[in-house]
């Protein structure tokens, strides 16, 4: 039932009226948030899958995976399904798992391997490693077999996070084990018809060869020859019995002996008696198949030489993989028993040789070894002729040569510490160049040239002076006309990153070195001091550009970034024609102004104080578009929304930096003219509370700063003003209606005062 209520006044009426309307109900709760719809006949919100948290659908689900630690829900049975694995905590605003720490994935579903492997490793489930790490593949599928996860180590390092390294290994040379490891392998047919064909894959700890089936076609030779390329074998002994009708036989194998530098790790490893699980052999391309077998036993098992580091007999450094003989043992593995008898010769025989007759040893024939830190107080090495000292390498690393000088007919010079210096007669390189590794290379008179050759500073520097007003200190020349290499190359063997510099250049007149030119690691070529001037346009394949005062002035041919960034921190970006290439999203960051005169393309992002432009345009095009939804819903929240006014500040965020009075230093620079006039916007903390479709997180910023997309407020605006726009024209419907009532009720009055005024006037008619 409705009611209506009706006021007069005066010669112009006014209708005021009250009404209550049956059939009018609440909404569902804050429209359900755009996360689903509100079709209930009873206003309930049917939330988005992953969205029915609350009423209301404004919180998300998390993934869920079998908890980690649960209430048994049965005799054997747990690990029930939990969001974030019952491992972490579900961010609501996101659905995102923050896991705690050691565990990792999308649920929190997974145990993180430790210091990921030391980078001497890779991660693996048990799933994974029980089909590839098993010589014969185990399928392991219990829960736990993809959330269980554990190092497996590169060869030579081992422990639970692949951190050790292994130390050389031998037979301890005090034991009077004489044995050796012996297999026997055997190869049949399984088939009183059919030979052997096809091939048989050997799997020793991890590394395998393949081998003919027929016996004929693998004899002892090529058994031992097999064994012998396997990285984990040193040598061995091979005998091949009698080949049988079906074409099998047996081998014996015999291992005498194991590299000295084991190639092991922490899953395949043994000490000399590796057990006969640790070998396998597949029939898998062998015929006939299903019953073609190749079969390992043990032969000798006891009693065997050991394969231990240091042969037992010294203690293994696991940080550096080396070993400190004990007193009276020697060798890189300790395995040799050493005595210390005078060196004294009294003819022409070699007073001392070292010989390795391992013809694959990679030790060191000659070490010489100091507990003294590097000091110039000692030589490690010494050479006199007569009574003259001729040759002396210094304790802490420096090489001298007294007398003779230094002559290299092949194979460059490498100096690996103490650096090369020559005082006089400077130094010439026929062929295959000079490399210092560490310490430098001073020349101080005679010059430095190299011819057909190059030179290589690992650890130091080269040092180019000259006293002259008009020579160059350093110069490059490339003599070849068809020449079509790189006279100058700059390399750095390390990965991206703007803590170090490529190329730099600086001016040190007063004892205070500036930089005015730098290429850095990120990589970003900096001009720290004076600017660029650039006649004929510049054009940059990666890295972007970032100037740090002083400008860029391009007179004619454009400013072309294909894959990098543009930063400006201190200046205005005068450019006629600024263009980014489409092929890959890249940025501009203007601190203060931005003139561009005829256009301006970045794909990614574009972020300055004040843009100066005749027209701006956004990319719309339906092709680019998917999962296009009506905002009609979400438009009425633009309500929520509060305009405020403000200034700007004048502070850059700097990490670290405490807070200024009166504010944070989460503020950003602003152009001069702007710093005391008040404009007007939102809030971004506030716009993200209604919709965060609209805020973003600079990724450019280490202190989270907002931003917010006041272009996309246009079509919400538009819905907003169409659902307006459709209330008013139902307004202006019921006014009609209501005025049209109002006009007839008004005429019917009129008529009633005519009448009541004939009767007054005439009461007898």
């Amino acid at each position: 039932m409705s009611h209506l209520r009706f006021f007069y006044a005066t010669a112009t009426t006014v209708l005021v009226f009250f009404g209550s309307i049956k059939g009018i109900v609440a909404p569902c709760p804050n429209m359900c948030s755009g996360h689903g719809d509100c079709t209930s006949a009873d206003n309930i919100c049917t939330c988005d899958p992953g969205w029915d948290v609350v009423p209301d659908c404004s919180q998300q689900k998390c993934a869920s995976s079998p908890a980690w630690t649960s209430r048994a829900f049965g005799e054997n049975m747990a690990h029930n399904d939990m969001e974030c694995g019952n491992r972490g905590h579900c961010n609501r605003n996101t659905g995102i798992c923050a896991c705690e720490y050691g565990f990792t994935g999308q649920a929190c579903e997974r145990l993180d391997c430790p210091n990921d492997c030391s980078s001497n490793g890779v991660c693996l489930s048990m799933h994974r490693a029980g089909l590839d790490l098993h010589p014969s593949g185990v399928d392991y599928t219990n829960w736990d077999s993809s959330a269980v996860l554990g190092c497996k180590c590169d060869w030579g390092f081992h422990g639970p996070d692949c951190s050790l390294r292994y130390c050389p290994k031998g037979d301890d040379p005090k034991t009077e084990n004489d044995g050796y490891r012996t297999i026997r392998m055997n190869t049949t047919s399984g088939s009183s018809s059919e030979t052997l064909g096809g091939k048989f894959q050997l799997t020793f700890d991890g590394m395998s060869f393949d081998f003919s089936a027929a016996a004929e076609n693998f004899t002892a030779a090529d058994c031992k020859s097999a064994w012998e390329s396997l990285d984990n074998v040193e040598s061995v002994t091979c005998k091949r019995t009698q080949v049988q009708d079906d074409r099998g036989s047996s081998y014996i194998v015999q291992f005498n002996g194991w590299p000295v530098l084991p190639f092991q790790n922490n899953y395949d490893t043994h000490d000399g008696n590796p057990s006969i699980s640790q070998f396998a052999c597949s029939a898998a391309d062998a015929t006939p198949s299903g019953s073609a077998s190749c079969q390992m036993f043990d032969v000798v098992s006891s009693d065997v030489e050991e394969y231990t580091e240091c042969s037992s007999r010294g203690v293994c450094d696991e940080v550096t993989g080396t070993c400190s003989c004990f007193d009276g043992f020697s060798n890189v593995n300790c395995d040799e028993i050493f005595d210390d008898p005078d060196l004294v010769s009294l003819n022409q025989a070699d007073i001392l040789l070292l010989h390795s007759r391992l013809a694959t040893y990679e030790g060191n024939v000659l070490h010489i070894r100091s507990d003294r830190e590097k000091s110039e107080a000692f030589n490690l090495l010494k050479f006199e002729a007569g009574d003259e000292n001729v040759f002396t390498l210094r304790g802490d690393g420096d090489l001298t040569m007294h007398h003779g000088g230094l002559a290299i007919h092949e194979g460059g010079a490498v100096v690996t510490a103490g650096g090369l210096e020559v005082t006089s007669g400077g130094v010439t390189v026929g062929s295959n160049g000079l490399s210092v590794a560490r310490g430098g290379l001073t020349v101080g008179g005679g010059g430095f040239r190299l011819e057909n050759s190059d030179a290589t500073i690992a650890n130091g520097s080269i040092f180019a002076v000259t006293d002259t007003l008009d020579e160059p200190a350093l110069y490059l020349q490339v003599t070849n006309a068809d020449y079509q290499g790189s006279a100058l190359v700059v390399a750095a063997a390390r990965t991206e990153d703007p803590k170090f510099n490529l190329f730099e250049a600086v001016y040190d007149f007063d004892g205070i070195p500036t930089t005015i030119f730098a290429i850095n690691g990120e990589p970003h070529t900096k001009i720290e001091t004076g600017g660029l001037h650039l006649v004929g346009g510049l054009n940059i394949s990666s890295g972007g550009l970032l100037v740090q005062a002083g400008g860029v002035t391009i007179s004619s041919g454009g400013l072309k970034i294909r894959h990098g960034d543009i930063n400006a921190s201190d200046s205005t970006l005068y450019v006629r024609k600024l263009s980014v290439s489409e092929l890959e999203a890249d940025n501009v960051n203007i601190t203060n102004n931005l003139w561009v005169g005829n256009n301006a393309v970045v794909k990614d992002r574009f972020a300055a104080d004040t843009i100066i432009c005749k027209k701006l345009t956004e990319l719309s095009d339906a092709t680019l578009k998917t999962d296009i939804t009506p905002l009609a819903e979400r438009a009425g929240r633009l309500f929520d929304l509060e305009g405020v006014s403000f200034r700007w500040r004048n502070n850059r965020p700097e990490e670290g930096r405490e807070e200024e009075e009166g504010g944070n230093a989460s503020s950003w620079d602003v152009d001069d003219h702007r710093k005391g006039n008040k404009t007007f916007g939102f809030i971004a903390q506030d716009v993200a509370e209604i919709f965060p479709e609209l805020v973003s997180e600079d990724p450019d910023s280490d202190s989270g700063l907002l931003s917010v997309a006041y272009s996309s407020i246009t079509p919400l605006l538009v819905e907003a003003l169409k659902t307006q726009r459709a209330e008013s024209e139902d307004l202006r419907g019921i006014v009609a209606t209501l005025l049209a009532r109002v006009t007839s009720l008004e005429d019917r009055l009129g008529r009633q005062e005519q009448e009541s005024s004939r009767i007054r006037s005439n009461p007898h008619d």
